[in-house]
């Protein structure tokens, strides 16, 4: 296994979810989000779980992992969000967020290859 991805999620500025799929193109993840209409800024952060091997026990654990950039990302989106729309709408859609995140369980999608010992 090289490493796994949650569903694909995207939401605006007022909080309504935007329609975003993943594709596949050469070696790379391409997550596309349709933000026509939608209220900026955009919010994506897909979630990468990549495993942990334990060559000894040939062990795999799966841990969350989040890129720098990423989180960089979204803190700057959210700050910009705050200054337009004011801080009280963006935590609201936030925690919202992190709700749906909590309640759907959304599948887990696996990336693998082989691997060689």
């Amino acid at each position: 296994m090289i490493g796994a991805f949650g569903s694909p999620w995207a939401v605006d500025a007022s909080g309504a979810d935007i329609e975003t799929s993943f594709t596949v193109e050469g070696d790379e993840l391409v997550q596309l989000v349709q933000h026509a209409g939608a209220q900026y800024p955009v919010i994506a952060d897909p979630v990468w779980f990549v495993p942990v091997v334990v060559a000894g026990v040939r062990l795999a654990i799966p841990i969350v992992v989040r890129a720098a950039s990423s989180a960089a990302a979204k803190q700057a989106a959210k700050r910009i969000a705050s200054n337009k729309f004011g801080s009280k709408k963006v935590k609201r859609s936030i925690s919202r967020r992190r709700q749906r995140i909590a309640l759907t369980l959304n599948p887990i999608y696996v990336l693998s290859n082989r691997l060689y010992w």
